[in-house]
């Protein structure tokens, strides 16, 4: 299951959130609050926990991966589990110790990297959510999205603070597909609980990837000791 949750994240979310003078009748507005929050505090850091649940032929898994994220603009790195992300203007670059890999790729939507998919994405907005409901309970608000039945969603619901505007959780519940198509009653579940929220506690430092790999005349090469780990490039990938 943690590989499961290594290839979401590492080959790939987007939230806002609410106060008493938001357009609560728009929920975009409220993505584009958090959206822009996480955009621009600066040298956010946070504890990200996730924990799945998949049901396929073989039984009912549950499994969890805690990490953290640092993140300052585009740029961010993170550790959960074995694997380490660290993007800057340039590339993302995945290292994976316990399977001893580097992957180097375009940038990502750093959203995406962090709750595992972008809500705000336009095929996901025009062709599967039908819908949206709020509750409030004391200082947080939660989003539950109806969906369509085609989805490939069932279930995709948003937690956050009404007045940092941070995400507390999000939960998707994701359809399982067998040749093209849907394999009735199996399923994977991923409920992602964030907390811990501070800013200005680290540097650019934290992006930087001479560590592990170099780029010269845009080639990459491994550095010691990651010198024999596998290294791919995707950077011209589309």
């Amino acid at each position: 299951m943690k590989k499961i949750l290594m290839i979401i994240f590492s080959l790939s979310a987007a939230f806002s959130a609410f106060a008493s003078d938001i357009d609560t009748a728009n929920p975009n507005f409220e993505l584009n609050r958090i959206m822009g929050t996480l955009n621009t505090t600066p040298y956010l850091t946070f504890t990200c926990n996730y924990y799945t649940e998949k049901l396929d032929s073989s039984g009912l898994k549950r499994d969890s991966v805690m990490g953290w994220f640092k993140l300052n603009g585009k740029k961010f790195s993170s550790k959960r589990d074995s694997t380490t992300l660290i993007q800057n203007s340039f590339y993302c670059l995945s290292i994976n110790k316990r399977d001893s890999f580097m992957l180097v790729s375009r940038t990502q939507d750093i959203y995406t990297s962090i709750f595992g998919f972008n809500l705000l994405e336009s095929t996901l907005q025009r062709s599967y959510i039908s819908g949206v409901t709020m509750s409030d309970s004391s200082t947080q608000r939660k989003m539950t999205y109806s969906l369509k039945s085609y989805a490939p969603y069932t279930l995709v619901e948003i937690c956050y603070d009404t007045t940092t505007y941070f995400p507390k959780y999000v939960t998707y519940k994701m359809k399982m597909y067998g040749q093209g198509v849907v394999l009735p009653g199996f399923y994977l579940q991923v409920t992602a609980k964030f907390s811990g929220f501070t800013t200005n506690s680290f540097t650019d430092a934290a992006f930087d990837t001479s560590p592990y790999i170099n780029r010269l005349n845009g080639v990459y090469t491994a550095v010691v000791p990651f010198n024999n780990f596998r290294l791919y490039d995707q950077t011209l990938n589309p």
